[in-house]
């Protein structure tokens, strides 16, 4: 498997794990364009080239459990259309929804459910804080 980076200025950037077919690519929003791998979490896109960002980043979880995200999605009144969206995705997204222990920030499924649902990195950001904070 050859992985594959992408990167939409409302979006932010996503990866797969293999080159999206025509269908797939076509899905994607206008202005999608394909990039470098990102090199890791605090790096953004300048149009050109990876450039690392400042601290502002530091304070992002890397993952968070399975119910603090869910929960997370809850309170802000996304968990809906999150689930309505991972029914109507691929199977392999619906395997991680349904079975990962924990959600990477940096996951493709994390990136593929931001794109449905509309939610940019800041918003993305946003959601993986207030997860951290919530305990079962």
């Amino acid at each position: 498997m050859t992985e594959h980076g992408f990167f939409h200025h409302d979006i932010g950037y996503w990866q797969t794990n293999s080159a999206p077919g025509p269908e797939i690519l076509a899905s994607y929003p206008d202005g999608t364009v394909e990039v470098p791998l990102c090199p890791g979490q605090g790096w953004n896109w300048s149009g050109s080239e990876w450039i690392q960002s400042g601290p502002s980043h530091a304070d992002v979880p890397t993952s968070v459990s399975r119910f603090q995200a869910r929960a997370a999605l809850h309170l802000a009144g996304l968990l809906d259309d999150a689930e309505a969206a991972v029914a109507a995705a691929d199977r392999l997204t619906q395997l991680a929804w349904t079975d990962a222990r924990d959600f990477r920030r940096d996951s493709p499924t994390i990136a593929a459910l931001a794109i449905v649902l509309g939610l940019d990195d800041q918003a993305i950001d946003d959601l993986f804080r207030q997860a951290a904070t919530i305990t079962a």
